[in-house]
């Protein structure tokens, strides 16, 4: 089935003042203008033949103060047009605070090993086969260009027969500053209820501390998981909670509470994983600085989604929610009643209720937005293939009819941009990458890119949220996703294997101007003499084969 591009109307654009050719161009023009240009009048007559007014006449008449004036009045003009042509011509980027205060390296230019290389053994990994590494960043520590939380893991390959690590050595979860590649601590993860197999982290830097939640692969389930409360400055461990009976995990953590579900061991007798009906599954909250006794506990289904609120748990089962005061776990009603099951997830004070099938129909869902207290804001039905996405202040909704904006808090209609009828695939509204400046919202189309290099290419189209102007397209290889910006530059990733957690991992790089969405450059693995390349924080990594991380960046440096 050929699909046809989905585009809004977009602006017309002047020359890019970076291109070639752009100055010659508007050269000629002027030349073409003086060659049929009308004969000029005389010094000090119009085309009429009228005197000009004693001021404008040539400064051959003027007086010697005159003429000062004059000469400074021009020179002023002068700058003046210079200034706003310059500013005319110049490259709109997005401006406003990165997303998420990550800084993301400028790489116009194709990048190149430089800066600091880490290596295996500076991790803390000794005695394993380096080639089945598996390097993941977990968390962040701190604002502005905060230091990272990277895990490394052997456990994936040992479990699949790839390589043999029986005994954990790879199971590291490290702190480091990605700028200058300073490794802070390491901590074997093996020690916290088996290590590696899916781990998750809650810092506090108001605590000083963070929960660090594991499960270790055995066969294809689960032997053993635990979490562990750890000092963020020295990577001590200050309490674990360890069982080799099911898998018990944190859900969610924040500044005071910690909720933790433990589910029933799902191993078979050949060690693979089943679930038999509707398996139970106990909750348990505790205060962040004692692990060792809940505040309380109690039994759901392990297919019920819970929310950890800063002084409450809200639990969702059967067609409503329960909320729990985090203190004495004495329970109330929240929010309302609902026909199906529902997906909730908190954004800031509020929560956003997502309930496919809510009108009896299977390909339509309705979004339902609450603030903390229970209380509804706004509704709006959507196709249920295509979750809605907060750019900003803005939900974006992407329908077979239009790309629509309502505003986050009132759910009032900012903008809707209709599709048209000959378009086939639907886009989808990208979640907003990481350093991401201003409030622009991505949006990726099921349409061959019109000059793209390779067969199969796909538009990623970046609109502003606050009007739904079409700013940009850029072509990008299929399945890529937006990973970060920069100031000036989009990087798209596409995603062909599996992380040790089971998050997909970027391989090949894409980079774009965030002006005009012309292609930078792109980047293969293998072309730049790695394995895998990450972005950790605003830095561009690449994975050698013997486990070594090496920082890539562009040589030419940006001055502004």
């Amino acid at each position: 089935m050929t699909e046809a591009p989905w585009r809004p109307p977009r602006p017309p654009r002047g020359d890019d003042p970076w291109s070639a050719g752009a100055d010659d161009a508007r050269r000629a023009e002027r030349t073409e203008r003086a060659e049929h240009a009308e004969p000029l009048p005389s010094a000090d007559r119009d085309a009429t033949g009228r005197r000009w007014p004693r001021l404008l006449r040539g400064p051959h008449r003027a007086s010697r103060g005159r003429r000062l004036l004059l000469a400074a009045g021009a020179t002023l003009l002068a700058a003046t047009l210079v200034v706003t042509a310059g500013v005319v011509t110049q490259p709109r980027y997005p401006v406003g605070r990165p997303l998420g205060g990550v800084v993301v390296d400028e790489l116009r230019r194709l990048p190149s090993p430089e800066g600091w290389v880490l290596t295996p053994d500076r991790l803390g990994v000794e005695g394993v086969d380096t080639a089945c590494l598996d390097y993941t960043v977990i968390g962040r520590v701190g604002g502005g260009s905060p230091d990272l939380l990277v895990a490394t893991s052997t456990q994936l390959t040992t479990v699949l027969g790839v390589c043999d690590d029986r005994d954990g050595l790879g199971e590291r979860v490290a702190r480091l500053d990605p700028g200058t590649g300073t490794v802070r601590w390491s901590l074997d993860s093996d020690a916290v209820g088996g290590g590696g197999g899916a781990l998750q982290v809650w810092p506090s830097t108001r605590r000083g501390d963070l929960l660090l939640s594991t499960g270790a692969f055995g066969g294809f389930g689960v032997s053993e998981s635990g979490f562990a409360r750890v000092d963020l400055d020295t990577g001590e461990l200050l309490e674990v909670q360890a069982t080799d009976a099911g898998l018990r995990r944190v859900v969610d953590a924040n500044d005071d509470w910690v909720l933790v579900r433990t589910d029933p061991d799902r191993r078979g007798d050949r060690g693979t994983s089943f679930v038999d009906g509707d398996s139970r599954s106990r909750l348990e909250l505790f205060a962040r600085d004692d692990l060792d006794v809940p505040t309380w506990s109690g039994s759901t289904s392990d297919q019920e989604d819970v929310v950890l609120l800063d002084d409450a748990v809200l639990v969702f089962a059967r067609g409503a929610a329960v909320r729990v005061d985090a203190a004495s776990g004495e329970t109330s009603a929240w929010g309302d009643r609902w026909r199906t099951p529902v997906t909730p997830v908190r954004r800031g004070e509020l929560l956003a209720v997502d309930s496919p099938g809510s009108d009896g129909r299977v390909d339509t869902a309705e979004l339902v937005v609450y603030d903390l207290d229970g209380t509804e804001l706004w509704r709006r039905r959507h196709d249920a293939d295509r979750t809605p996405v907060l750019s900003g202040g803005c939900v974006v909704f992407s329908g077979r009819d239009a790309l629509s904006c309502v505003d986050r808090l009132t759910g009032d209609e900012r903008w809707s941009v209709p599709r048209d009828d000959d378009d086939r695939g639907v886009p989808i509204v990208l979640e907003p990458p990481v350093g991401q400046s201003g409030r622009d919202a991505f949006v990726r189309t099921f349409v061959r890119a019109p000059s793209g290099d390779d067969d199969g290419d796909r538009v990623v189209a970046m609109i502003d949220d606050a009007t739904g102007e079409q700013l940009l397209e850029a072509a990008v290889p299929n399945e890529s996703t937006m990973e970060r910006a920069s100031e000036s530059v989009g990087y798209a990733f596409s995603l062909l294997r599996y992380a040790n957690t089971g998050d997909l991992v970027g391989r090949s790089v894409t980079a774009f101007d965030l002006s005009d969405g012309r292609r930078l450059w792109r980047a293969e693995p293998d072309e730049l003499g790695v394995d895998d390349l990450q972005f950790w924080g605003g830095v561009l990594v690449g994975i050698g084969r013997d486990g070594t991380v090496r920082r890539f960046g562009d040589p030419v440096r940006l001055v502004g």
